[in-house]
């Protein structure tokens, strides 16, 4: 085998390696405990250290079923002990987006409007328990973002990021 043949087959095994690596970074946000939110939370400004070391990102899996918005009833429970967490620890002037994401199958357009319909269920519920509409904003993002793109319709891509904004 030539070196350069060897080489890309080297880069296309670390990128492999890396996607699936980054597919396991994901927890479910009942295995975040409240210490690991009130880190997220107490980040100075400018800081990129998160759940992804590359964003100020809180990202869970939601487990929302395919082609569906709604949050199951665990996950409520656990979207509203993030709400509390960030009631009672986070600074008034702290800025949230909440990402909506969804698995490959389907057009972009679509998958648009279901990954911005559960951005604004997981707001509404973080609203419920008392988090101000001004500190929150929600967005779709499609399929542009899979966690998992070795197999994009997986449900591990069906989830929710929470971004504190650096502004």
């Amino acid at each position: 085998m030539s070196i350069e043949k060897s080489v890309h087959v080297l880069i296309v095994g670390l990128l492999i390696f890396s996607a699936n690596l980054h597919a396991a970074e994901v927890k479910h946000l009942k295995e975040i405990d409240n210490q690991e939110i009130e880190q997220w939370l107490s980040q100075p400004r400018g800081v990129t250290r998160s759940m992804r070391p590359e964003s100020r990102a809180l990202e869970f899996q939601v487990n929302f079923d395919f082609n569906s918005h709604k949050v199951s009833a665990d996950d409520q429970y656990q979207i509203k002990r993030l709400a509390n967490v960030i009631r009672a620890k986070s600074r008034s002037d702290q800025r949230f987006t909440v990402e909506g994401h969804t698995d490959r199958k389907g057009s972009h357009e679509y998958n648009l409007a279901l990954s911005t319909r559960r951005a604004n269920e997981v707001k509404s519920i973080l609203m419920q328990e008392g988090i101000e509409d001004a500190r929150l904003s929600a967005i779709g993002k499609s399929f542009t973002d899979l966690i998992n793109r070795e197999q994009p319709f997986s449900g591990e891509n069906r989830r929710v990021r929470v971004v504190l904004s650096t502004k």
